[in-house]
């Protein structure tokens, strides 16, 4: 062994016992006199080492006398973190920053919570190619919908899609509402002489914000002719300058509007069609209380920043801030403060007053007169305040928040659940730890920016006693769950519910875990200096139990596509990321025989099925029906999505690993999954995935826990509230767990399941009783039952209907309505061009096959069509009338649509 190699070995042996806590209390590391001393070497050729060892980046040197040093691996492994740092005056000053910073997007309050989906809508608007996807905001005054396009004009910036020389324009609609001519000239330009006092040419906000955002505010201001002023631009990129009828101008702008009113009413149904993208911001009022209380937080350290002078805030005036119904939403929250504290100050001035003390007697009349939601409002508020009994205290040294501070494993438990459905929901909180928050355990170094460095230490720790007494290893995202879970109990004082009904039963059916548990809990108090209460070893014990549920049979997930590599590189990510071989991948080539490739899947998917069937991911065209075709022959189960995408792949491998719940279950999230990445209402579109049963009449099963008598309570609730229920064909069963009979599916279509039990019936939606009574749930029914309209008149509202159902299963990410009325224009184009026998079967035809080929055109898949050239020479005149038609698609999605695609249309009529 070489010298240096030596030194390092002793250093690692001298330095291995040094914790987080240790370092944070102002251990610098090893000078080289000790390393001299157990090494028994020169001191000289130690110090020669040792230097050369920080030089290759292995070793860290303190400065300061004595120079200290310490292995780069051990503090890497400490902060999960990676080194940036090689050399400064103290440990914690390079552990400091070494941490990096979260991103605008990810920071900002609420990501984790009520912003979430809007966060998520708005980077996919961003960074979709080949420039992003024009997008409405929509939601009431003032809550920050300005700021919101700022970020997203950030995070584009950050991620390339946008150079840093991209200007976001802002043009406020309402100034020009009445002057449509002054509209055109701000918007477009103009030229020498196009009206009285053009002395010169002007350029417009369009050539500023080229290769840009506009961001139309107030949008809903903008008049018609305004809107069809814009329609060219969107489409094609062209433009015309006012005063110039000749020369046209090309700019590529991403549109950004923003509107407090309602789209349909106020805006053209044809300019809303040229934007997918609609996203809608909650009212403060629809923002969870937990998120109200960080922004008053937030808002009172952004005054304490200004004014330099530490603020202390009464909490009876919390508590007034929390109950107030803002009309004015977050921007009335934040001018509110200001005035606050601006009285606070001027009365600090007054007394000579070092700090501001903010008490009731500085808030608006308003705000002590008004509040809402009655007594369950004061109850939660009281709640949220529980550990603000002395008030907030504010003097700049504020901890920043995360998004996943907001975590309350509490949340989602009810006392009345047993060990299995705790469990569950506990597999789920761990699954959950992962979605939207990026790979944590890939990217350690993103872990302490959710988490505490002190506590993740500890939880590791203890988790680390647990594995050696039970022998088993548990996966990265239980420790980050259950440090989590720790952490919401410490900094927001939540207190653990005492299961009576599970805690007997935890320690007869988990002995083991549970003794492991209250090690894990002691070890926790001692090392946080907390209080633990006893029933939280309960609720510990459940989070040991979860490396068992790996051993039990899982669905088996198979992902299929064309192309070389497109399936085993998406498959390897996701298996990467996760730590696990278990997805399985085939690629069939372009040329390749499509019997003889589902031999090679027939034999592949028999081997990944594991007992409880194989969820199938597959691109398009006859792979889709791999599935039903495999189930025939051998009576395996089987599920299909037709959307392939390295998240989807991701997040059904997650699926299929820790939830133990079906495989139509998992497929029916799936779905939902991709549901939501679309633009659709607010709705969600919850319903049967597989409507094999249209000869059944309908039925809903409303379930309790014992007894039916709360079920038949419920029936008549459900009855009275929906006037939709009347006149339908719907029957309503009422039954509990022990008592229901399989036998019910095979008389009835079963719609919904609903009540306090989830009977888990394959591919059918559960609403329970709390969403019913509290929640959006009378909506969702309503939903599953109702059909929706179609204006079209050239098909009927069932076909209609169905086009459409079969469009959500099919489409990955395209608005399935927006798409089809784009689609159906183009239809009649050729129509109008083109005699037609059999219409309205070629328009069902036409109408389910072109939503998908514009997918796999942006997703630039290619399909092979023989002798393409010769196809079109054979009827040049239906090939020219289905070319024109098409360029509307190819304007509204940016796209070239290749002739070999074409050529498919062209068989659709002339087989007609």
């Amino acid at each position: 062994m070489l010298r240096k190699e030596v030194v390092l070995e002793s250093l690692n042996n001298y330095t291995k016992t040094i914790n987080l806590e240790m370092i944070r209390d102002g251990y610098n590391g090893a000078t080289t006199q000790e390393l001299v001393d157990k090494l028994d070497i020169d001191r000289t050729n130690c110090s020669r080492e040792l230097n050369n060892l920080v030089n290759d980046g292995l070793v860290i040197k303190i400065t300061g006398k004595p120079v200290r040093y310490f292995p780069v691996e051990h503090l890497e492994s400490l902060i999960f973190a990676k080194i940036i740092i090689g050399e400064g005056t103290s440990l914690r000053e390079i552990v400091e920053n070494s941490v990096q910073k979260l991103s605008d997007f990810d920071s900002i309050i609420g990501a984790g919570g009520s912003l979430s989906m809007a966060i998520d809508q708005a980077k996919a608007a961003m960074i979709y190619p080949p420039f992003g996807l024009h997008t409405l905001i929509t939601g009431e005054t003032g809550i920050g919908k300005t700021m919101f396009v700022e970020l997203m004009y950030n995070y584009a910036k950050e991620f390339g899609v946008l150079d840093n020389r991209a200007e976001l324009v802002t043009f406020n609609c309402a100034e020009y509402a009445d002057n449509p001519q002054l509209l055109v000239s701000e918007l477009f330009g103009y030229t020498k002489g196009s009206f009285t006092g053009a002395d010169t040419n002007k350029p417009g906000l369009i050539d500023r914000a080229n290769k840009g955002i506009l961001f139309l505010d107030e949008i809903h201001r903008l008049p018609s002719e305004g809107q069809e002023m814009l329609f060219q631009l969107m489409d094609s990129g062209k433009y015309r300058k006012m005063g110039d009828s000749t020369q046209e101008w090309r700019a590529d702008v991403l549109i950004v509007g923003a509107t407090t009113e309602s789209i349909e009413s106020n805006l053209l149904l044809t300019f809303i069609r040229r934007i997918p993208m609609l996203i809608t911001l909650p009212s403060l009022e629809q923002r969870p209380l937990k998120e109200h209380l960080d922004l008053i937080n937030l808002f009172f350290e952004m005054e304490q920043s200004k004014i330099k002078k530490n603020i202390h805030v009464d909490r009876k005036v919390l508590e007034s801030l929390l109950r107030y119904r803002y009309p004015g939403n977050i921007g009335q929250l934040k001018t509110d403060i200001q005035l606050i504290c601006a009285r606070a100050f001027l009365d600090s001035m007054k007394n000579k007053n070092t700090d501001l003390k903010v008490t009731q007697e500085f808030l608006p009349q308003y705000l002590l007169e008004n509040s809402y939601g009655g007594n369950d409002q004061y109850i939660a508020v009281d709640t949220l305040l529980k550990s603000y009994d002395k008030g907030a205290h504010y003097d700049g040294n504020q901890i920043v928040r995360t998004p996943l501070a907001e975590v309350n494993t509490y949340n989602g438990i009810d006392e009345t659940m047993g060990i299995d459905e705790i469990k569950h929901y506990i597999q789920n909180m761990i699954l959950g730890s992962y979605e939207n928050r990026g790979e944590l355990k890939h990217n350690p170094d993103e872990i302490f920016k959710i988490i505490k460095p002190e506590i993740y230490y500890s939880v590791a720790e203890s988790l680390s006693l647990a594995q050696s007494r039970l022998k088993c290893t548990f996966s990265s995202q239980t420790y980050i769950a259950f440090g989590l879970h720790i952490q919401s109990i410490i900094e927001r004082g939540l207190e653990a519910k005492v299961f009576y009904n599970v805690s007997e039963d935890i320690k007869v059916h988990h002995p083991e875990e549970y003794q492991a548990a209250k090690l894990v809990m002691s070890y926790l108090a001692d090392e946080l200096k907390y209080d633990f209460a006893p029933e939280e070893a309960y609720l510990a014990t459940l989070f040991l139990t979860t490396h068992h549920e790996k051993d039990e049979e899982r669905v088996g997930l198979m992902v299929i596509a064309h192309g070389n590599g497109v399936a085993k590189n998406i498959v390897n990510v996701a298996n990467t990321l996760l730590e696990t071989d278990h997805a399985e991948y085939l690629d069939m080539g372009l040329e390749e025989n499509v019997d003889t490739f589902y031999d090679k899947f027939k034999a592949k998917a028999k081997l990944v099925n594991e007992g409880k069937g194989v969820l199938i991911i597959a691109d398009m065209g006859s792979l889709m029906n791999f599935g039903e075709r495999f189930t025939k022959e051998t009576g395996i189960p089987t599920k299909t999505v037709n959307f392939v995408s390295t998240p989807l792949v991701l997040e059904s491998l997650r699926k299929v690993l820790f939830s133990t719940t079906s495989l139509g279950q998992i497929h029916y999230e799936l779905l939902m999954t991709l549901n939501a990445m679309s633009s659709e209402p607010e709705v969600t579109r919850r319903k049967r995935l597989d409507d094999t049963q249209h000869g059944k009449p309908k039925a809903i099963v409303v379930t309790c826990m014992t007894g039916e008598g709360a079920a038949i309570a419920l029936k008549n609730y459900i009855q009275d509230s929906l006037s939709s229920i009347g006149h339908l064909n719907l029957n309503i069963v009422t039954t509990n767990k022990q008592n229901y009979d399989p036998s019910l599916e095979d008389e009835y279509e079963v719609t919904a399941v609903i009540g306090a039990v989830d009977l888990k019936l394959d591919s059918i939606p559960y609403i329970s009783t709390e969403e019913v009574l509290l929640g959006n749930g009378l909506k969702t029914l309503e939903f599953l039952l109702l059909k929706r309209n179609s204006q079209r008149e050239y098909l009927t509202n069932q076909r209609i209907d169905t086009i459409l159902r079969i469009l959500e299963d099919t489409l990955g990410f395209l608005n399935p309505e927006k798409t089809l009325n784009l689609v159906m224009d183009t239809f009649m184009q050729i129509s109008d061009n083109y005699e037609i026998s059999e219409f309205e079967r070629l328009n069902i035809n036409y109408s389910l096959h072109l939503p998908n080929m514009i997918e796999r055109v942006i997703r630039n898949e290619k399909i092979p069509y023989d002798e393409i050239e010769s196809r079109i020479k054979q009827n040049q005149k239906l090939y020219d009338v289905i070319k024109e038609a098409l360029k509307t698609i190819e304007e509204a999605y940016r796209i070239q649509i290749p002739d070999t695609e074409i050529g498919y249309i062209m068989d659709m009529f002339d087989t007609v």
